[in-house]
């Protein structure tokens, strides 16, 4: 049976229908077809994003299949559909080309307004140590599973979601995840109770690891399904919006909500894409709100999707002398680090990544450090290693325990920029912790305690001959001791001191000074220090007067 023969037996089959009649039917199946494929695939009705007008494309194209195979010829009507979609075709193709990075290579530097600075230890605020982050993304997950773990009847229902956010919470911080369905049935048997809590984990404390059970089940999830799922929910209130970056977070009383970001492209016609507000969502009444980005809640920690933050940076650098520079020359671009990671300063949350030169072996330029509420930005010039030397750097001081180094935070200690890293062994648990100098990485703190490790630092700058006060701080003192005692703490000597008409304790690492161990009450010393306010001093310098040795 040759081809011809099939293709006439199938016109035969298939009489062709009055144009009325095959609109009719094609306007009827282009409908199911729609409203079957909007309800499954949620795209948003805005022709500013090209996935949409690829949407309306197949649709127009599944309209005018079916109209065509039904009149079996190619009439005005038919004409004009197949015009339709070659102009969207090309409309969607020529938008593309124009939102390219070639035409606008200025418009995408200039997304990101970035201040410089060459003042660290002034425009970077130091952070004390309670604030310091030490349980990262791995480990919050490994505390959330075992704390999930710990309830059997919800294990069977319920897993622990991967997305955790750091988020902060009256001045704590908090890594935090939704309960979600472990599959359609179980959804199904639980959906009238919705989902039962969240996992909240303090980053600070490793100890402080709970499973919130909430008096109302949430019911709106992405693990949701049907009219309970969330992205489904929100889509259908928002029809027109592009949304991004589904975020769980818990306002200052500890209620939970969904943050999503809205956002439109800024360059070109689908280039640039910048957050515009957020919509929050109640997920146990499903009750939503759009504030744009002027009016956002004060708790929300978050409206700038990270992708488009370390995209629009990522432009910053590589664009400095337009678009042909970074084919020809490179001349001062800067490219992002493979790594970044979150810190909160002032209850807000940034990200941060170093930057290098085009070729740069292992180091950094500066980092830039960009808030994720407000977007404004800063770029740090500082010469040293990048983050994945400061990772190698830190597990090689522990090589004989086999710790690997989290992903680093940069930190303002003793005015220098630090890198800091927790240890972890094998079975995922913090045993460790690190400070690294983003200026000179051979410079290393460790120690089982985050005090240990910062005090190691802080000897290992002075060792180097570094400063870790300024001038104008310092004191200096004589008088005779009162009382002297050592005690061995990780593995370090440290001297306890008091001094006559002094009320400071005060403490000497062995490294100071050698006179240290012959040093005796009543002998006359000088020393230097800075008031700290805390009843415990650790001394700079360490002169015992009564002792004459030569080349002491």
């Amino acid at each position: 049976m040759n081809e011809g023969y099939e293709w006439g037996f199938i016109k035969s089959a298939i009489k062709p229908m009055k144009r009325k009649k095959a609109f009719l039917i094609a306007f009827f199946c282009f409908i199911i077809s729609f409203v079957t494929s909007f309800y499954i695939e949620l795209p948003a009705i805005n022709f500013h994003s090209l996935d949409s007008v690829k949407y309306f494309i197949i649709m127009l194209m599944v309209f005018s299949l079916i109209y065509g195979i039904l009149i079996q010829k190619i009439d005005q009507f038919l004409k004009c559909m197949i015009a339709l979609v070659a102009a969207l075709g090309i409309f969607a193709l020529a938008m593309s080309i124009y939102s390219l990075d070639i035409f606008h290579a200025n418009e995408y530097r200039e997304q990101l307004e970035i201040s410089n600075s060459n003042d660290f230890k002034t425009d970077f605020k130091e952070i004390s140590s309670a604030q310091i982050p030490i349980i990262d993304l791995a480990t919050a997950k490994e505390l959330g599973d075992k704390k999930m773990g710990t309830i059997s009847a919800l294990g069977s229902q319920f897993k622990v979601s991967d997305d955790y956010t750091l988020i902060s919470v009256k001045n704590n911080l908090y890594r935090v995840a939704p309960l979600e369905y472990q599959d359609f049935f179980k959804w199904f048997q639980n959906r009238k109770k919705g989902i039962p809590g969240f996992i909240k984990v303090n980053v600070s404390d490793p100890n402080d690891v709970e499973l919130v059970q909430l008096k109302q089940g949430m019911q709106y999830s992405p693990s949701a399904y049907f009219n309970n799922n969330l992205k489904r929910h929100v889509r259908f209130k928002y029809p027109n919006l592009l949304l991004d970056d589904y975020s769980f977070e818990l306002d200052d009383d500890g209620k939970p909500y969904w943050i999503i970001s809205s956002y439109q492209p800024e360059v070109g016609f689908y280039g640039g894409n910048d957050a515009t507000g957020v919509v929050i969502v109640d997920p146990i009444t499903g009750e939503s709100t759009y504030y744009d980005e002027t009016n956002v809640p004060e708790w929300v920690d978050r409206v700038q999707p990270t992708a488009f933050a370390l995209k629009q940076l990522n432009n910053w650098g590589k664009y400095v002398h337009g678009y042909l520079n970074t084919l020809i020359g490179n001349k001062d671009m800067l490219l992002l680090t493979d790594s970044f990671n979150y810190i909160t300063i002032d209850g807000q949350t940034h990200v941060f990544t170093g930057m290098t030169s085009v070729g740069a072996d292992n180091s950094v330029n500066g980092f830039a450090l960009i808030n994720l509420k407000t977007k404004k930005a800063k770029f740090f010039q500082v010469n040293g290693a990048d983050e994945k030397s400061a990772k190698q750097s830190a597990e090689g001081a522990v090589q004989h325990l086999g710790y690997v180094a989290t992903d680093p935070l940069i930190l303002n200690i003793a005015n220098r920029p630090t890198y800091f890293v927790s240890l972890k062994d094998q079975a995922n648990l913090v045993k460790s912790y690190g400070f690294v100098s983003l200026e000179n990485y051979s410079i290393v703190g460790i120690g089982d305690t985050l005090k240990a490790a910062k005090e190691d630092y802080l000897r290992k700058l002075q060792s180097n001959g570094e400063s870790i006060v300024n001038e104008s701080d310092k004191e200096t003192l004589k008088a005779k001791i009162t009382a002297i005692e050592s005690a061995v703490i990780n593995s370090n000597t440290q001297y306890f001191i008091t001094l006559e008409s002094n009320n400071h304790l005060f403490l000497a690492p062995i490294e100071l000074s050698n006179e240290l161990a012959l040093s005796k009450v009543s002998d006359e010393v000088e020393v230097t220090f800075v008031e700290n306010h805390q009843g415990e001093v650790e001394l700079l310098s360490f002169d015992n007067l009564s002792l004459n040795f030569k080349g002491k």
